[in-house]
């Protein structure tokens, strides 16, 4: 079943809203691509603006004594790329036999967006990673809302 065939609609009548899309990354390299990608985003007219993120990182030491390094970070990605760039990676203490982990997770609240249209959403962002080439391995949560050009909707999620 789908909205076209319960409405009787084609497809150029359907209109898809997005209300949130999350970007989850994970990984000894998650620092690197949230850098990139949220350097990206903030200047993304409207997606900037509505885009957060929250990140969390570890390293720890090869010694014996169990150093550990840790590192968090939750706001805009506008902050988050003006003032966390990988210079800021403790690349000498994993270097040194150490190891790290870490997880982002950047939320984009598309139903704050003057234009939320899966066009100046999804699109848009499709596009913008795109140009970043060699960051994959996204995993990407979208909801928002699929309806006829007159006004009957149905939620979805992806």
């Amino acid at each position: 079943m789908s909205l076209r065939d319960n409405y009787d609609v084609s497809s150029s009548d359907i209109v898809v809203e997005v209300d949130s899309i999350e970007i989850e990354l994970e990984g000894d390299q998650v620092w690197e691509r949230a850098w990139f990608i949220s350097n990206t985003l903030k200047d993304l007219e409207g997606i900037g603006d509505a885009t957060s993120i929250v990140f969390e990182y570890v390293a720890e030491g090869a010694d014996t004594a169990g150093s550990v390094f840790e590192a968090g970070f939750e706001g805009s990605v506008d902050e988050f790329a003006n003032h966390f760039g990988t210079s800021h990676i403790p690349e000498s203490f994993i270097s040194a036999g150490g190891d790290s982990e870490g997880e982002a997770v950047l939320m984009v609240d598309a139903a704050s967006m003057e234009d939320n249209s899966r066009e100046a959403t999804l699109n848009a962002l499709e596009e913008a990673l795109d140009s970043l080439g060699g960051i994959n391995n996204l995993e990407l949560v979208v909801s928002g809302i699929v309806k006829e050009a007159s006004e009957q909707s149905g939620e979805v999620s992806a």
